[in-house]
């Protein structure tokens, strides 16, 4: 069954076009990764599919039902989104942060609070934040706030998770410690899960399936092994590189220059 599917959707800012009739389906279960080159419309597409920009043509549909014709609180409860930095008073408390995710399933009519306090008290715990659940978020390293703010998200008991770089800003320790934690999450709990990476070798080693857009369309999609060639890091990165078999089969991309067609002027890999 598709969690979300997006049919030939057209994003734009003002006059400026940036994402071309693109069509995408997310399967339940799976981990997706979005990639591309800086300003290919990689963060654009993730707000369209969070319903945070309306397309001037095409639909999204989420579970089958067009997402901007459901009331926010319905969508709130299927998908929840992480943004790329998010902000919140540092006077807060994580478990104040991660009780702000239940606000979807709160009916003002009930005074029963015991309900939305197992879901707090669980999406800590998969978090590892029980212990530190007092603490203020003005306090916290730049793992524990990611891991804060992906739990307020996992209280909103939603099946499908939208992550938008979730690993800028942390160190290689805490962005493997991120990762492995959607992975789990994917793997214990069955979390359908859309994010963006920049680091091509963990979209390859946490990935389902990957996504590639460039210049606002879709390059390609699929599986890693599949979508991950040297031809695609070439026309899309504009560099070389080999590819190698890791550890466990698993898929390593190691750059070993500038294309020469795009010498000077290629975005980061």
């Amino acid at each position: 069954m598709l969690a979300l599917q997006a049919l030939n959707i057209h994003l734009k800012y003002g006059n400026r076009t940036i994402i071309h009739q693109m069509s995408l389906s997310i399967e339940q279960g799976k981990i997706y990764t979005i990639l591309g080159p800086n300003g290919s419309g990689k963060s654009t597409l993730i707000k369209a599919l969070s319903r945070n920009l309306k397309p001037s043509s095409g639909t999204i549909e989420l579970e089958g039902e067009n997402v901007f014709s459901m009331k926010a609180l319905e969508v709130a409860k299927r998908m929840a989104l992480l943004h790329q930095k998010p902000q919140a008073p540092g006077d807060l408390s994580i478990r104040e942060l991660v009780e702000h995710g239940r606000f979807p399933h709160r009916k003002f009519w009930s005074a029963d609070a015991s309900a939305d306090n197992e879901k707090v008290d669980w999406a800590l715990k998969q978090t590892r934040l029980t212990f530190m659940q007092d603490k203020k978020l003005q306090d916290l390293s730049g793992g524990e706030g990611q891991r804060a703010w992906l739990a307020m998200a996992l209280a909103q008991s939603s099946k499908l998770l939208l992550l938008d770089e979730p690993t800028t800003f942390l160190d290689i320790c805490h962005q493997l410690e991120m990762l492995e934690l959607v992975k789990q999450l994917n793997r214990e709990h069955g979390l359908t899960v859309v994010m963006i990476l920049h680091d091509i070798n963990q979209a390859a080693k946490y990935s389902d399936e990957i996504i590639v857009v460039h210049n606002g369309r879709l390059h390609s999609a699929g599986e890693p092994s599949h979508v991950i060639t040297k031809d695609m890091l070439n026309e899309v990165f504009g560099v070389e590189a080999e590819l190698k078999s890791g550890h466990q089969g698993q898929l390593i991309v190691e750059p070993i220059g500038i294309a020469e067609k795009n010498s000077g002027q290629v975005d980061s890999i």
